[in-house]
């Protein structure tokens, strides 16, 4: 095994290491201390629905872009310099973003900026890595698409409701709640949709 292909390697082991402690960090902030679920009339619930639905494709998603930019191509066909040093920069950023929002499940206003601010940092990520690609994919730009089609959405809501005038706008949590996992649910059925299509994964 070649040095790029160990470089890799360690950077998959890296972020598989942010999502576990992500998700550990979630499913902990959706109970109390006696282990019961935190009694929000299930927006802390539908909150952590929204962030497992999302974490979902961005794993295995961030997994297999690696496998297909770096270790399942031709010899003649070598990442683009600085590439690999840009994925491990976006890659950490997301995941310290995902360890931040497992923390606001029980905060739903926060929640939305940040998911929205995770959504438009993969959207960035996922142009660039395709501009970057050592051969054309239409994966990562259509990421890019879903994830920037998202961003537009949430916007919209976070406008309409006027959630960017203050982190206690009067917005009932539940209709965020709601709204998110909603939203987040759609995107990932359509992520998979389309990666099942490109022929991303192969289960």
């Amino acid at each position: 095994m070649g040095a790029r292909e160990n470089s890799v390697k360690h950077l998959g082991n890296f972020y598989t290491v942010i999502v576990g402690l992500a998700l550990t960090t979630a499913i902990y902030n959706l109970v109390d201390a006696n282990g019961q679920v935190r009694p929000f009339n299930g927006v802390t619930l539908l909150l952590c629905v929204a962030f497992v639905a999302t974490l979902l494709p961005f794993y295995p998603g961030a997994m297999r872009h690696l496998d297909k930019t770096y270790l399942e191509v031709d010899e003649h066909a070598a990442p683009k310099p600085g590439a690999l040093m840009a994925d491990f920069i976006i890659l950490f950023l997301e995941g310290c973003i995902f360890i931040v929002l497992g923390t606001k499940v029980a905060h739903p206003v926060a929640f939305t900026f940040l998911f929205t601010s995770l959504l438009l940092l993969d959207s960035v990520w996922a142009f660039f890595a395709h501009l970057l690609s050592p051969a054309p994919r239409k994966q990562e730009l259509t990421w890019a698409g879903i994830n920037f089609v998202t961003v537009l959405v949430l916007g919209g809501f976070i406008y309409s409701r006027g959630l960017i005038d203050s982190l206690s706008a009067p917005v009932p949590p539940s209709t965020i709640g709601i709204v998110l996992c909603v939203i987040a649910l759609a995107r990932t059925v359509i992520d998979y949709w389309f990666s099942w299509k490109h022929g991303y994964y192969s289960w």
